[in-house]
């Protein structure tokens, strides 16, 4: 019971007033902690676009390395590697062939359509242009 004349306090913390500097000191520390351990939490790095962008490239076949599974087509003094796997469509026409016959269209034309995973040219779709007679 508080008796007339004392000084009635609620809590300690309101012992120093409600805008004290010790106060306003307490809470510019906390917030600064705060802020620090927020900033000290780890960022995890944005993850690869799964974005797959598919592009075609045209020219005469330069090389072919069935054994590392590789395609060199020339365009004029430049040359693009392309990978080719199992699921690789080799087109001649409208007619589809399989992959190892690569080795005996080497200096025909050719567009194929690719994407590039991981740096690599991976060739989804390769069209040879010119057809025997």
């Amino acid at each position: 019971m508080v008796r007339a004349g004392e000084r009635y306090l609620v809590c300690r913390h309101y012992q120093d007033g409600i805008g004290s500097r010790r106060s306003r000191q307490s809470w510019v520390a906390a917030l600064t902690v705060a802020l620090l351990a927020v900033l000290a939490i780890p960022i995890p790095a944005p993850a690869q676009s799964t974005i797959v962008v598919t592009r075609w490239a045209s020219g005469r076949i330069a090389r072919v390395d069935p054994a590392a599974h590789l395609l060199v087509i020339a365009q004029g003094a430049h040359e693009m590697t392309f990978t080719v796997r199992g699921e690789t469509r080799l087109e001649r026409g409208r007619q589809p062939r399989p992959p190892d016959e690569l080795v005996r269209d080497v200096g025909r034309e050719v567009k194929i359509s690719y994407v590039t995973i991981s740096g690599a040219r991976v060739a989804r779709r390769v069209v040879l242009v010119t057809v025997e007679r």
